[in-house]
């Protein structure tokens, strides 16, 4: 934190980079959320600038970083043995890459102190964000239409969204009180019902009401770091396979949803060769490259005709955890456990201590469903989305608590 005698330099640099990107993303969440990793990257390098001064040290050397050094170094180590020694390099050093920018901010990022200014800007942004995709959504996604190129309109907003709303949220109550919090969550919930992402809507029931336990027992912070980390990123991922048989009566259940049964059968596929090499993996980044992922699986509907089809094993499994247990093994598995606990443990404790239990719970169960169904575990701005929300979420409970 910059001394009184000092200039403001730092403090100014790390607001306006908040500022810039936040807006940055929640406009990336309407064009293309792809922007949003160099995003968190350009922020990363700016908190850096403006914290060379009074860097944090000793965070180089906490337990959370050194967990992501061992990952880093299995993730290294299985480019041996991958089924595709290339692309298992390139997604060793997007790893690096996020590790890196996670440090870089807990190191560099001082005890940030947003004006009244900055608040309104970010919180009106978001508004305005809201509307777009409620008005767009209403009116037919023409907007979402041009601007994917034929894709699914706007189809990750939901879970962009989903995420930003925590951090966000904690200004919106600072600025507006309850009723502009009212108006952020009730569009947030509007935008992610009409764009029907069904694991946003699940993410966005589950996480609120998760702050709201959170917010009439703050002590539920305390457990929440252990318990979700054993859920969903261990029991689930190694357990899938153990529902081998209801699985597969699902997929072929033609009353079923297609792109469930598709989402379930890509599960079903991922568990079973997880099964062939449990202890080390396919190899970092391998998921494409195994063997029988790219035969077509057909999904006839109710009447017998054509409903859907799928690759058994597209770019990934569509769950991050299912995905690190898949290509680096149990010992993967546990280590991207142990550093994700380590993260959420101190996330936690900071929450405890400044009172905003509800806003980091409902983050910590929002992240986990989304990348438990719908993204892959090294997509570069999914998880700089993360390292940006729970990093802010941090930055206010350190304020918060003096």
């Amino acid at each position: 934190m910059v001394s009184p005698s000092q200039p403001d330099f730092s403090s100014r640099v790390s607001e306006w980079s908040v500022v810039l990107v936040l807006t940055g993303c929640l406009i990336s969440t309407i064009a293309s959320p792809q922007f949003i990793a160099p995003l968190v990257m350009l922020f990363a390098l700016a908190v850096t600038v403006a914290g060379f001064r009074t860097p944090r040290i000793a965070t180089v050397f906490s337990a959370p970083v050194l967990a992501a050094v061992l990952l880093l170094g299995w993730a290294v180590a299985s480019i041996l043995w991958s089924v595709d020694p290339g692309l298992s390099m390139k997604r060793s050093f997007r790893l690096f890459l996020m590790i890196a920018m996670g440090t870089m901010v807990a190191v560099y990022l001082p005890r940030l102190t947003l004006s009244q200014q900055a608040q309104k800007s970010v919180v009106f942004t978001t508004w305005l964000v809201l509307a777009a995709i409620v008005a767009d959504t209403v009116a037919g996604s023409p907007l979402g239409r041009a601007l994917m190129a034929g894709g699914d309109p706007l189809d990750r907003a939901a879970s962009v969204m989903v995420v930003l709303v925590w951090p966000i949220g904690v200004l919106a109550h600072r600025q507006f009180g309850l009723i502009g919090l009212a108006v952020l969550v009730g569009g947030t919930v509007l935008a992610v019902g009409l764009l029907d992402n069904k694991a946003a809507m699940l993410a966005a029931v589950v996480g609120f009401f998760a702050a709201l336990c959170a917010h009439v027992k703050p002590r539920v912070i305390a457990v929440l770091p252990l318990v979700s980390v054993l859920v969903f990123a261990v029991a689930v991922p190694v357990s899938i396979g153990g529902f081998k048989s209801s699985i597969q009566s699902l997929v072929a259940d033609t009353s079923v949803d297609a792109s469930i049964r598709h989402r379930l059968h890509v599960w079903n596929f991922s568990a079973e060769k997880a099964s062939e090499k449990p202890v080390m993996g396919w190899g970092m980044g391998s998921s494409r490259a195994v063997p029988g992922g790219d035969e077509v699986r057909v999904f006839p509907g109710f009447d017998g005709r054509f409903s859907g089809q799928g690759e058994s094993l597209p770019l990934h499994p569509h769950n991050g955890f299912l995905q690190v247990f898949l290509e680096l093994g149990i010992v993967g598995l546990l280590l991207a456990a142990g550093t994700i606990f380590l993260v959420l443990k101190n996330l936690a404790a900071k929450a405890e201590e400044s009172g905003l239990t509800a806003p980091v719970a409902g983050f910590i169960l929002s992240v986990m469903i989304v990348g438990s169904i719908s993204f892959g575990a090294w997509q570069g701005w999914w998880v700089s989305l993360q390292l940006l929300a729970g990093a802010l979420l941090f930055a206010f409970c350190r304020e918060k608590s003096g």
